[in-house]
């Protein structure tokens, strides 16, 4: 890839992580159909967060629906290798991890320290008693 793809590439995923924060439906359809192909897969470089990611995190279940229905894949991972279910079993998001699995997002699926969901929710769950 050309050093100016790769720059307007990592543009365009931090436009469509911000329509998402802004909750920019019209703008993440015009990325999503104009941009890169298969942006809305793309992660970002810092963390590796998707758009779905970014979503989960939030615990913005219609952002959620939206992005899965432009095509975004439930088991896209970040550079930890958590995927979206992950983040949202740790952060107690059971309404948006109910959606990934009839997203059929794989809930086998382990990060870089060999962790499922299950591990993340246990872990998750731990640390907001704490809190």
């Amino acid at each position: 890839m050309l050093p100016v793809d790769n720059r307007l590439r990592k543009l365009q995923i931090y436009k469509l992580l911000q329509c998402v924060h802004q909750k920019d439906k019209k703008q993440i359809e015009k990325l999503v159909q104009n941009g890169f192909p298969n942006l809305i897969n793309f992660t970002e470089p810092m963390e590796g967060h998707s758009a779905l990611h970014l979503a989960c995190i939030k615990n913005d279940t219609d952002m959620c629906s939206f992005l899965l229905e432009q095509g975004a894949h439930p088991d896209v991972q970040d550079n930890m290798g958590r995927t979206p279910a992950m983040r949202a079993a740790a952060l107690g998001h059971e309404v948006v991890l109910d959606l990934l699995a009839k997203a059929e997002a794989d809930m086998t699926a382990v990060d870089n320290e060999r962790k499922g969901y299950r591990s993340h929710s246990l872990n998750g769950s731990r640390k907001r008693r704490r809190s």
